[in-house]
């Protein structure tokens, strides 16, 4: 035979060896040795009245995502489609494909902002008969300024007197709210008098008519005094 057939009969048996030892191992490597990496995608929107952090994307499986959803101006969170949380901030694990949407809804206006005019008497904590006229001033949030002008027998010595005060208040179940149905309101006024230095507070509810214009508020004596919306 001569000497070129055989080196090239050499080689190719050489290369016939490689290739069977090449499928040989790959035939032998468990399919457990072989790793795939499963992704899911994740989409974030929000509605009208707010912006959130990401739109999210195509994550790896397992993970951890953290969404915030941030309301505007007059608008508040109401929660999330898609998911029960309610809060703003919100952690997933992505273990699935999922789309959630941020909520958002727009604040009532707070419906008793204005200034409030109103008098009337009323019994103090220490028995004092108390005539009063006051001019109440509402700017919402729950924070108010009440000027008012008491006439009575402050001293209980037969001496009548006026005490004028200005005196910031807060409502009780603070204004405006998500909700705003109330046509009920509770504020604790404190007022000091200015000639003994006796701190009294006094507990007022108020009663609003279904139109905002006018209120009702009964004191813990059980005066009932008549306020009217300038």
């Amino acid at each position: 035979m001569p000497a070129e057939i055989f080196t090239n009969l050499k080689i190719n048996k050489m290369k016939k060896i490689f290739i069977i030892t090449i499928m040989s191992v790959l035939l032998s490597c468990d399919k457990e040795d072989i790793q795939t990496t499963v992704q899911y995608t994740l989409t974030v929107s929000a509605s009208e009245g707010g912006t959130i952090s990401t739109e999210g994307g195509t994550y790896d499986e397992g993970t951890e995502v953290t969404i915030t959803a941030t309301p505007s101006e007059g608008y508040f969170f109401a929660g999330w489609e898609g998911n029960d949380s309610t809060s703003e901030s919100l952690n997933i694990t992505l273990n699935s494909n999922q789309t959630l949407q941020a909520l958002f809804e727009i604040i009532s206006p707070d419906p008793i902002i204005g200034v409030w005019y109103g008098s009337g008497s009323f019994t103090n904590a220490f028995d004092v008969l108390i005539d009063f006229e006051t001019t109440l001033t509402y700017v919402g949030s729950g924070s108010a300024t009440n000027e008012s002008t008491f006439t009575g027998d402050f001293n209980q010595d037969g001496v009548t007197q006026t005490n004028n005060t200005t005196t910031p208040f807060l409502w009780e179940n603070t204004s405006p709210d998500p909700g705003f149905d109330s046509l009920s309101y509770t504020y604790k006024n404190t007022t000091t008098n200015s000639l003994t230095g006796v701190v009294n507070i006094s507990n007022f509810v108020w009663d609003f008519a279904e139109d905002y214009n006018s209120a009702v508020t009964t004191t813990e004596a059980g005066v009932i005094n008549n306020w009217t919306r300038r």
